[in-house]
């Protein structure tokens, strides 16, 4: 067991928390970081990148630091955009490699 996830609960049973009331608060925080993934992609419309790296960093805090019992699913990431690959036209392609410098010492198969 963590320092941390001991001293965790060392403070909850010190205030004398039940089970229920330490799950509880666990939950609580929980959403309250779903609420705070919302109001970064939402409100200040930070990039899908910046969002994900919230999520693994609070997927990190509560799987390894407080070592909930949670799924990897648990932590759901931002859609990124998929970009397609610049394709360059055939006439382009080989205009930019007959024009090429190098082009004379490219060896011809």
């Amino acid at each position: 067991m963590t320092p941390l996830r001991q001293r965790r609960i060392e403070n909850m049973q010190l205030l004398n928390f039940v089970t229920t009331t330490q799950r509880s608060y666990i939950h609580y925080v929980a959403d309250f970081a779903k609420q705070y993934q919302l109001h970064l992609a939402q409100e200040r419309k930070l990039s899908p990148q910046s969002v994900n790296t919230f999520v693994s960093a609070v997927q990190f805090l509560y799987l390894v630091t407080l070592e909930m019992p949670w799924d990897k699913r648990d932590f759901p990431r931002a859609r990124l955009e998929q970009r397609l690959p610049v394709v360059l036209a055939p006439t382009k392609s080989s205009a930019s490699w007959t024009k090429s410098p190098a082009s004379s010492t490219v060896p011809r198969c």
